[in-house]
């Protein structure tokens, strides 16, 4: 623990005391600091309150690790090792813009701020390999840039044309912007207090499979 974070740790403590939040009997003093905080899974990582939220995914990358370490005898030394890890990439909203973009390895963001309110993330079973759907070291550190490759407008157009290339519809051809509107809203399911399910229906053969 660094010094500004046993600081912040006493100032807590004497604020916590202050509001009655201290407890002692005999043998025990249990000082109350704060909320634990609400849980969110670091995979589909969204939480609003109020006006603001914070939207983030995990993904793994190959890293280099320092540690220091305490032997016996005292001496400190340092542990280098290469591993793969867990980084958690996302942005933080007020007022529907963005105010801020992080990434950072897992373990030194376990724990995020809403609005002084701690967030924190529970990273739940880990994947002994990577997914070819996580975002890429690339594609976060143009995120943390600010760098957007398209626009809404333009990725509703991609969705809409592959749809038109492989699916049929028609009976009713508003349905290729129905579909491309919800598959871009798949990636912010977790916004919506519910969201639909698409079912395709057709004979055997019809690529009911690959929609």
């Amino acid at each position: 623990m660094g010094v500004v974070d046993e600081l912040e740790k006493i100032e807590k403590q004497v604020q916590a005391e202050a509001e009655g939040l201290s407890f002692e009997d005999e043998n025990m003093k249990i000082t109350i600091l704060e909320e634990d905080g609400v849980r969110v899974p670091a995979g589909q990582l969204f939480y609003r309150f109020e006006s603001d939220f914070i939207v983030g995914e995990i993904t793994y990358c190959h890293a280099l690790v320092s540690k220091k370490e305490v032997d016996k005898r005292g001496n400190v030394k340092n542990k280098t090792y290469e591993t793969i890890t867990p980084v958690l990439v996302w942005s933080y909203y007020s007022n529907g813009e963005i105010i801020k973009r992080d990434l950072k390895p897992y373990q030194m963001a376990r724990k995020l701020e809403i609005q002084d309110k701690p967030v924190l993330v529970d990273l739940g079973t880990r994947y002994t390999g990577t997914l070819e759907t996580l975002i890429s070291l690339d594609a976060a550190k143009r995120f943390i840039n600010g760098e957007n490759s398209q626009d809404w407008k333009e990725l509703f157009q991609e969705v809409k044309s592959s749809l038109e290339k492989f699916v049929s519809f028609p009976w009713d051809s508003r349905l290729y912007d129905v579909v491309a509107c919800w598959v871009l809203g798949t990636y912010f399911s977790e916004m919506f207090s519910t969201f639909p399910f698409l079912y395709a229906y057709g004979s055997q053969g019809s690529g009911k499979a690959g929609l």
